[in-house]
């Protein structure tokens, strides 16, 4: 009985660990998108000190490549692609795993690790996925400024055929109207 129980326990803990992982790239994921279409969001995001202070991680993306700054934007989002990518597929596939033992260990097991699983679902987005979420943005913010002030035809251009950064790279042109005035 007892084992059991601890046995259920145990299930639900490493379901809510591994799916709630698992479930934070996902909000991740939309909250980035749901920010690069929120002009106001971004504004709060987006500070002179920010892009003025860049992080360690955001260093390398920052270096102008052989074709230009269009392939620093590429790699920064082909990265975070990538990584969330093989997250999504480990967390999920473990995840899947939990539930299958579960199948296995009896319908009672499959319910309890069921409720995990909603209950996982319901908490927001951590604070660690929101600072992800903010620096993944503040890296091609950085990136789109340090264009725009060394070829700024070139960098409209480029955004006038890529709208999903329309409102980023009006928050970055905002930011450095109000610095020179």
């Amino acid at each position: 009985m007892w084992t059991h129980f601890f046995f259920r326990l145990v299930l639900g803990a490493l379901i809510f660990v591994l799916w709630g992982h698992f479930c934070d790239i996902l909000k991740r994921e939309s909250l980035v998108l749901k920010a690069l279409r929120n002009p106001a969001l971004l504004s709060r995001w987006i500070t002179f000190e920010a892009l003025s202070n860049p992080t360690l991680s955001m260093m390398p993306y920052l270096q102008k490549k052989e074709r230009g700054y269009v392939l620093n934007v590429f790699c920064v989002v082909q990265a975070d692609r990538a990584a969330n990518r093989r997250l999504l597929l480990f967390f999920g596939l473990c995840s899947l795993a939990l539930l299958v033992v579960s199948l296995l260990h009896g319908f009672a097991t499959l319910i309890c690790s069921s409720v995990w699983f909603l209950l996982r679902t319901l908490v927001p987005l951590s604070p660690g996925g929101i600072s992800n979420a903010r620096e993944h943005i503040l890296t091609i913010a950085a990136i789109l400024r340090l264009w725009r002030g060394e070829n700024q035809v070139d960098c409209d251009s480029w955004i006038s055929m890529t709208p999903v950064f329309k409102h980023l790279y009006e928050c970055v042109k905002n930011m450095d109207l109000a610095i020179r005035i």
